[in-house]
């Protein structure tokens, strides 16, 4: 399990960032409430405005990436100390 959750996070952490470039190379950089463009994204003094959705579709997938990250380092830790209470 801890090896497919390590893979899994490096996926969507690499996937997030190609998601976040693509965004800033593709929408508005007008802030236009009407259109929902509210949130801002940085980029070496670029900005570009981006809908609620893609905003939490990017954050999303960079926390889910982080949580598969933290899932992975725990089952390596409980394995560990269950090596580590065998060998006793």
């Amino acid at each position: 399990m801890k090896i497919i959750s390590g893979i899994l996070s490096m996926v969507v952490w690499f996937s997030s960032f190609g998601v976040y470039t693509y965004f800033m190379k593709h929408e508005s950089r007008i802030f236009n409430p009407a259109t929902g463009r509210i949130h801002e994204l940085y980029n070496d003094g670029s900005i570009v405005y981006i809908t609620s959705r893609e905003y939490y579709s990017v954050f999303g997938m960079m926390w889910l990436a982080a949580a598969l990250f933290l899932a992975s380092a725990i089952f390596w830790r409980r394995e560990k100390v269950d090596l580590d209470r065998a060998t006793r």
